[in-house]
């Protein structure tokens, strides 16, 4: 027996016992790193998107209840300008409206998230829905 050899092959035997616990806690950290960035994403997404609902929900609730009406009805998110008694032009109904979320993000850096709220209905007897879309900006989440 070679007692050199034998303290070798327990030195490399220790070696790869310990390389495969510092592969395993890593898989573990960056899983966990990946998993909190993804959750940190979807948080600030979701924050984003409610600003915008807020913005909506102020839009409508500034309208008078024959606008409130007219637009639910219409299935339009507003008018530009109404004419007349509470009619709207088909050219001046908009679908949708974007909203501009300034976030300032790691430091200095000012961003502005363009989210776009498009109101729909699938046909008559389902009820009205409004989506929301980030359209710009989601990059920097």
């Amino acid at each position: 027996m070679n007692k050199k050899g034998a303290a070798l092959m327990q030195v490399l035997l220790i070696a790869v016992i310990l390389a495969g616990i510092t592969a395993m806690l890593l898989r573990a950290s960056l899983s966990n790193t990946v998993s909190a960035r993804k959750s940190r994403r979807h948080v600030s997404a979701q924050t984003i998107i409610e600003s915008c609902m807020a913005e909506v929900n102020m839009l409508w609730s500034l309208k008078k209840d024959d606008a409130f009406k007219r637009d639910l009805s219409g299935t339009y998110m507003y008018c530009d300008s109404p004419t007349g008694s509470g009619t709207c032009n088909s050219s001046k109904r908009k679908l949708f409206h974007t909203c501009y979320v300034p976030v300032t993000l790691a430091g200095s850096n000012d961003y502005i998230f363009h989210v776009k709220a498009t109101i729909s209905q699938t046909n008559a007897s389902s009820p009205v829905q409004i989506t929301y879309e980030i359209t710009q900006g989601s990059e920097y989440l």
